[in-house]
């Protein structure tokens, strides 16, 4: 009997908490070092997209410092870079890109 009550309460909890969180997710507000860690994202993008194929690059990450002369070369950036691609391929608004990342990492 317990093991049908732990079956039905743990979704249940989970399913509230994910429900809960679409509906806060755009109230996080802006850490200070959010903006940077885009940038670390965009700037390996474009080193990415250089050795890829510079075609394939936006504007905006065209405009990216150089990943050489970057001051926070040495940060990884296995979450950052996705988010990057992603916010470019799906063009979105420079107004709604911190609610796309704040999506994004409470889904992660």
């Amino acid at each position: 009997m317990k093991s049908n009550v732990y079956g039905f309460v743990v979704p249940l909890i989970l399913g509230a908490y994910f429900v809960m969180g679409m509906f806060v997710y755009a109230d996080y507000g802006i850490s200070w070092d959010e903006p940077v860690s885009r940038m670390n994202g965009l700037v390996n993008c474009k080193y990415v997209g250089q050795k890829v194929g510079s075609f394939l690059l936006t504007k905006e990450v065209r405009n990216a410092p150089n990943l050489k002369d970057w001051m926070d070369k040495d940060y990884g950036v296995a979450f950052e870079m996705p988010l990057v691609a992603l916010e470019q391929v799906l063009s979105i608004s420079e107004q709604e890109i911190y609610y796309f990342r704040h999506l994004l990492t409470f889904i992660q």
